[in-house]
């Protein structure tokens, strides 16, 4: 009978702890398979997102003491901006207050809530609204290239209403009627009540020669402060550059943090008790089995041929035990996903169901994320089987013939 038979013949003899070994073993290696499948498809869309989620960084003049302090940045230093490596855009931006009751962007002395935002933006780049956010249009469009040196502009929804002009309306600025194209919505009540107009229109109507700040946006948010810092060196000690946090990232860091610590943690609960589990069965059949073991040594069988069999039956408990996590993972690998997705969301502030985006309902393991785990599975195995090896090598048959 070779050593495999054997292993087997001795893993059928305790049919009852043999099914409940392998049952354990593959619920710890189906709970690791599950929770590294988890913690890919995380990585995977923060990875996606960092491309999506908006990542901006802020020129000013340095020390210009507020948002309408007098002077603008110099338009040469645009392409200097724009060569820098991981900058994709770069939106000049003229910012003025505009006084709803005299319709000019004279505020001061007027009534403080009849003064809202006047911004001029490149309108052949993605608008956005300065202090965050980006537009989206609620009736009629936003602007674009077409409009570039026309008198055309956007109007939040929330001051379109107030000032009752809807799309094909005019509203005049320093005099100039310009025409409302698009009403838009930021989700906030300060983004709602701004005017949208182009870039190079709003020039000659501020009557100034550059922007007020500029918008450039970071291919990624990982690379906000190399950006920052190559700015800084470029421009020199004229400039304010800063990075502007959007609020997304912080969140997504938080989701990705809790769902990294629960896999992190968990798996390696779930390894170490799988682990123990076959070392603690091995223990108990090597000792069962001392007085056999002995015998064989006494009848010349080889020290090898015993090591064999032990390690065939442990390497056996392990591969039955990755087989049912194959299965356990199938079956409750999906439920899984979706408890640690509510998990992260309640630890982020909801962020977590963004970060998925829907891992649960389209659970993929990796291909070579199994072939890991067998080879985890194996090792567990042969880990097992240290104690039955050991034993075995040092064991007199006559000390194990008296073994009671």
């Amino acid at each position: 009978m070779s050593s495999f038979q054997r292993g087997l013949r001795d893993l059928s003899r305790k049919k009852l702890r043999t099914a409940g070994v392998v049952l354990v073993i593959g619920l710890a290696l189906g709970v690791y398979l599950a929770l590294s499948s988890v913690a890919i498809a995380v990585q995977q869309e923060v990875s996606y997102l960092e491309t999506e989620v908006e990542s901006t960084v802020q020129v000013s003049l340095n020390g210009s003491g507020g948002l309408f302090a007098p002077g603008t940045i110099d338009p040469a230093i645009l392409p200097t901006v724009s060569a820098q490596p991981h900058v994709n855009t770069v939106q000049p931006i003229t910012l003025d207050r505009y006084s709803t009751s005299t319709g000019s962007v004279d505020c001061a002395g007027g009534r403080r809530s009849a003064c809202v935002l006047l911004e001029g933006e490149n309108s052949s780049l993605p608008l956005v609204i300065y202090g965050g956010g980006s537009p989206s249009a609620v009736t009629g469009r936003l602007l674009d290239a077409s409009d570039s040196g026309r008198t055309n502009a956007d109007l939040g929804a929330t001051l379109a209403s107030r000032l009752g002009i809807s799309v094909g309306g005019s509203l005049y600025v320093n005099g100039t009627p310009f025409t409302i194209v698009g009403t838009f919505s930021t989700g906030t009540q300060f983004g709602d009540s701004s005017i949208l107009v182009p870039y190079d229109t709003s020039l000659g109507i501020l009557g100034v020669s550059g922007p007020s700040v500029l918008y450039v946006t970071v291919d990624s948010p990982a690379n906000d402060n190399t950006v920052v810092s190559e700015l800084r060196l470029a421009l020199g000690g004229g400039y304010d550059v800063v990075a502007l946090i959007n609020s997304e990232v912080p969140a997504i860091q938080a989701a990705t943090g809790s769902i990294a610590s629960l896999t992190g943690f968990a798996s390696t609960v779930a390894l170490a008790l799988g682990t123990l589990i076959i070392v603690f069965v091995m223990v108990i059949a090597t000792r069962e089995r001392i007085r056999e073991i002995g015998l064989l040594k006494a009848l010349g069988f080889r020290t090898s041929r015993i090591v064999l069999e032990s390690l065939f039956e442990s390497l056996l408990l392990a591969g039955l035990g990755f087989g049912v996590g194959v299965v356990l993972l199938e079956l409750l690998g999906p439920t899984l996903s979706n408890l640690l997705s509510a998990r992260g969301a309640a630890g982020a502030g909801g962020s977590a169901s963004l970060l998925l985006g829907g891992t649960g309902a389209s659970f993929a393991p990796a291909p070579w994320l199994f072939a890991e785990t067998l080879g985890i599975a194996l090792l567990m195995g042969f880990v097992g089987a240290l104690y039955p090896i050991v034993r075995a090598m040092r064991l007199k048959p006559a000390e194990a013939l008296r073994y009671e």
